[in-house]
């Protein structure tokens, strides 16, 4: 999923690179320049929502394996941060606590890369919609003009979002939370071990 995420943000960028390497001047002269202007906006819009329809297709595949990704790594986690405060409690560390310190490590970075990923994909939306407001600001002419004002339209009215079961939103919000569940229960599991006789 990470890397899912991150070649869906590397094409995102390549859409925010097209419109931003369309430089639209503010009098344009001769037809070939205006349709090559025409031409790139319209391919940065194909180009967009293809990504787009692209993530539709699968999104249920992707929303599955991240449920399964969480429900298995979160609990793994919860113990590890345990496990590790019990061995700085009792300053029982050794070269063998280093293998579940590492695999905590390796659980937090699947938990919490696609939802970063995520939020920089969203961030790179917001830029390619002030490329193209800025670039609808300085068009004098018509035919372009239009075709921004549809691309901007269009990236407004279907912009990038992933949500998991439409409960829990893939975004920079997802790992705090996971940060805060994680914290809430090794509080109690600490609780439940100090009240064992």
């Amino acid at each position: 999923m990470t890397i899912m995420f991150s070649i869906l943000n590397t094409r995102m960028t390549l859409i925010q690179k097209l419109f931003a390497n369309n430089p639209i001047p503010v009098n344009i002269v001769g037809k070939n320049q205006n349709a090559s202007h025409i031409k790139r906006v319209r391919k940065g819009l194909i180009c967009y929502n293809n990504l787009l329809d692209t993530l539709k297709v699968a999104e249920k595949e992707i929303q599955f394996t991240l449920t399964v990704t969480y429900l298995c790594h979160v609990p793994k986690i919860i113990c590890y941060v345990y496990f590790v405060i019990t061995v700085i409690y009792k300053s029982k560390f050794s070269g063998y606590n280093l293998i579940p310190m590492l695999d905590m490590i390796l659980a937090c970075m699947a938990v919490t890369a696609p939802a970063l990923f995520a939020e920089l994909t969203k961030n790179t939306v917001d830029k390619i919609k002030k490329i193209l407001g800025s670039q609808l600001l300085r068009c004098s002419d018509e035919s372009l003009r239009y075709e921004l004002e549809i691309t901007l339209e269009y990236v407004i009215q279907r912009p990038f979002s992933f949500s998991i079961w439409r409960a829990v939103s893939l975004d920079a919000s997802l790992p705090v939370a996971m940060t805060s569940l994680c914290i809430t229960y090794v509080i109690v599991i600490l609780q439940l071990t100090q009240l064992r006789p």
